[in-house]
């Protein structure tokens, strides 16, 4: 019995449903497109070849007398598709869906062969659903030029914002020491091997006896080893975990205990974690620094996240300096937004307790751990 692949089966149906789509403006024997644009342009092809972000254009005479760019599709004994047309709407369609690169596929040759044939497939779907619109003159409907119409403004929309941060690409500008700047400024986010955490633990059947020593251990009322021999608990090693989400399953640390141990800030080594009916305070004895990329390593990385810092931030001037050209009103009513009145001074009291938590009570006396 023969049983589908589900994988391929979804890239199938994915590529014979966004081909057309994605494709329209790239392949150069789509007749409906050019005849439609050639009604706003006053010239046949014209407006489509601006409107294609990346186009392909062959000229056809040079095409036909071409021959490495032999006709791959005919239709009707008619030449509709090239092979310089077809890579161009293979090109677009891996564009439309760059997902596919994760298994592989980045180019017809790349793709496996049931994927070829689909591709393939497709490029003749769009050739005639062409050939449909012309005899069935879709592109002479009411409904069709109105769509059209809505569509060019999209397109000019897109090639306008398009423009518009191109410019500010090519406006930023970095030197070597903003490189050696954005590194060491963000240095926690190239780390090679994660800091290593050795953990103590001392068990206790009473959550609120956990809770006194955790709580003594923090306010520096005594070592972890003293004040957990004075409450008659045995201190036992519970191993390493790695000070990262990403290898927390390495560790010898069980698995109950792990969450804890990863929320702990850098200054902070002690903690509380359960572990069914055992309560557990968690200590950190030592705590191995984390291994780092050198700056050599992850250089074009580094470069890249400035560009993009960079970038983010001149668009937000540019953007800036456009809102102070123009009036802009937006009327948030009409979408349901309404007006709401902020209490400033409570919203200012909110931030402040979250920054600097609650007023420091009056020091009270030391508890007494009873033994466990």
């Amino acid at each position: 019995m023969k049983v589908n692949n589900p994988m391929k089966t979804i890239l199938s149906r994915t590529l014979l449903l966004t081909a057309v789509s994605a494709c329209v403006f790239a392949v150069s024997g789509c007749d409906v497109l050019n005849d439609i644009m050639a009604r706003f342009s006053g010239k046949k092809g014209a407006a489509a070849s601006s409107l294609s972000v990346d186009t392909h254009a062959v000229d056809p005479e040079q095409a036909k007398n071409d021959p490495n760019n032999p006709v791959i599709v005919k239709i009707d004994g008619e030449a509709v598709v090239r092979k310089s047309d077809f890579f161009a709407f293979v090109e677009q369609v891996l564009k439309a869906q760059p997902y596919l690169a994760q298994f592989g596929i980045t180019s017809f040759e790349s793709a496996p062969p049931q994927i070829q044939e689909q591709l393939i497939d497709a490029a003749v779907q769009q050739q005639l659903v062409a050939k449909w619109g012309k005899r069935e003159k879709v592109t002479d409907t009411k409904d069709f030029q109105a769509a059209m119409v809505k569509m060019v403004e999209n397109v000019k929309q897109v090639l306008i914002a398009q423009t518009f941060e191109k410019q500010i690409q090519d406006a930023v500008s970095f030197d070597e020491q903003d490189v050696i700047n954005e590194y060491n400024n963000n240095k926690a986010q190239y780390i090679k091997e994660p800091a290593v955490l050795e953990v103590l633990g001392a068990k206790f059947a009473s959550s609120e006896k956990a809770d006194v020593l955790s709580k003594l251990v923090e306010q520096g009322e005594g070592s972890f080893s003293d004040l957990a021999t004075e409450a008659g608990v045995k201190i036992e090693n519970l191993g390493t975990i790695m000070d990262d989400p990403r290898y927390a399953g390495q560790s010898d640390v069980p698995a109950s205990l792990r969450q804890p141990l990863l929320m702990l800030n850098d200054d902070q080594n002690v903690t509380r974690g359960d572990d069914g009916d055992d309560h557990w305070v968690l200590y950190v004895a030592k705590r191995n620094d984390p291994v780092y990329y050198d700056l050599s390593e992850i250089k074009p990385q580094v470069e890249m996240k400035l560009r993009s810092r960079l970038f983010l931030q001149l668009r937000e001037v540019r953007l800036g300096d456009l809102r102070g050209q123009y009036a802009v009103d937006v009327d948030k009513e009409a979408l349901g937004i309404k007006a709401q009145q902020q209490d400033i001074a409570a919203l200012l009291r909110s931030l402040q307790a979250q920054q600097g938590g609650p007023a420091p009570q009056e020091e009270a006396a030391r508890p007494v751990i009873a033994t466990a």
